[in-house]
């Protein structure tokens, strides 16, 4: 995503808020117990953060809006110092909340590179008029506190430049005397602006920010735009709020070549746009692709619908849990990083140490993030992501083959095609 999608994305959430919707983001206390629940062996890290330099993107739940009171009674204490579109690590969703609202939070990386994080905890602080004091731990509702401790079972989610992940439900306490606040997420700092309201003033709710963002398919380019070719749906599933899969049927040189969100009012609908490319024929070949993308901007408790063609399906819900992330080694000082690029997969094979996968792309292109995630029912997931060096256009290839060193759950079945080449 450009500066300019977060400069419009800072500015929407600071002048709008949401109807009240729960929609399910209470499900990571029960994501959260269930890990510890299966002795999952999660990485020996804090439960906050393992990555660097994340923020967290907040947005209200509340059960009562209320209406905004413009005038000299506005909260009180002075001003908090501004912060810049770009280097904000906390966006609220509304700025303006009171004590005892419901909100909730997602994790954004605001850097230049991939990162990766748990995100439990945030805190809170106001301003006083020469520095940030009063700090409250704030837990995400129904999570036992415990878990925020050392060696807490916690395996870290990677997040792409720009990119989130997950919902979180908070409660800002009843107890906080109103002011300007920042919301901080302490293992990584990233932090934001919040204004607390007090007891004479209320909030009311307002449109939710809406507008159209695409994800490119199509590393290195060589694809028709237009394929003669009927798409249809295989299946759809929307990954804890941040992350969407897709399967469908074309053939075996129809990859998708973007994924085009509408963010309307009522609902957020995502169009699958496939492109082909010359082969001499398709005869035994599958002709069942998939992808996961990352969600360009939160849903904030809205459906997801998902259309190719003339098929669409609502995006179901599942909670998902890491099993492998993969971050790019660190580019030299001054140095620009490489493009980390969404594709399509046509192959997918399930090995006793690995799974192997096919994704579209040219030769030049490298593995990169590739990550793997899986749900309660084994069900696994595969987000495919290859680098093009300089982003260069690449020589004419159908595919690559990669091995993603990653063992699979017991039972566990692919999400989208599999083959046994």
């Amino acid at each position: 995503m450009t500066d300019d999608f977060d400069s419009q994305l800072v500015s929407a959430l600071r002048t709008l808020e949401r109807e009240p919707s729960d929609d399910g983001r209470g499900a990571v206390a029960r994501r959260v117990r269930r890990r510890r629940a299966r002795g999952v062996a999660g990485a020996a890290v804090v439960a906050l953060v393992v990555g660097i330099g994340i923020g967290a993107v907040v947005a209200n739940d509340d059960d009562a809006p209320r209406q905004v009171v413009v005038g000299p009674s506005g909260a009180a204490g002075p001003a908090a110092p501004p912060i810049s579109a770009a280097a904000t690590g906390v966006l609220t969703w509304p700025t303006t909340v009171a004590p005892g609202d419901n909100f909730s939070a997602v994790l954004r990386n605001p850097l230049s590179t991939p990162n990766t994080s748990c995100f439990v905890a945030l805190s809170l602080e106001r301003w006083d008029g020469d520095a940030w004091g009063q700090a409250r731990e704030l837990m995400p509702d129904g999570v036992d506190p415990n878990l925020a401790g050392p060696g807490a079972d916690c395996k870290p989610d990677l997040i792409l430049p720009g990119a989130f992940i997950g919902e979180r439900k908070f409660t800002v306490p009843d107890d906080v005397p109103p002011g300007d606040y920042r919301v901080v997420e302490r293992g990584t700092e990233g932090e934001g602006r919040l204004t607390i309201l007090g007891p004479n003033q209320d909030a009311a709710s307002v449109p939710l920010p809406t507008g159209r963002h695409s994800v490119d398919l199509a590393p290195g380019g060589g694809l028709d735009p237009e394929p003669t070719v009927r798409v249809t749906l295989d299946r759809v599933a929307l990954l804890d709020d941040d992350r969407l899969a897709i399967s469908w049927h074309s053939s075996c040189n129809v990859p998708g070549s973007r994924v085009d969100f509408d963010y309307a009012a009522d609902r957020v609908t995502a169009r699958l746009v496939v492109g082909g490319f010359t082969v001499i024929d398709c005869v035994g070949e599958p002709d069942l692709w998939s992808t996961v993308v990352d969600l360009p901007a939160p849903l904030w408790g809205r459906p997801l619908d998902v259309t190719a063609g003339n098929d669409t399906q609502r995006a179901r819900r599942v909670e998902v849990t890491p099993l492998r992330t993969y971050v790019l080694p660190e580019t030299a000082p001054g140095s620009a990083p490489v493009p980390v690029l969404a594709t399509s997969i046509f192959r997918q094979r399930i090995t006793p140490e690995s799974i192997r996968v096919q994704m579209y792309g040219g030769y030049c292109i490298g593995v990169a993030q590739t990550a793997v995630y899986a749900d309660d029912d084994g069900t696994i997931f595969v987000q495919p992501h290859v680098v093009v060096p300089n982003n260069v256009a690449c020589s004419p290839a159908p595919w690559q083959t990669f091995v993603l060193p990653v063992q699979a759950p017991p039972g566990g079945r692919l999400f989208g095609p599999t083959s046994f080449w």
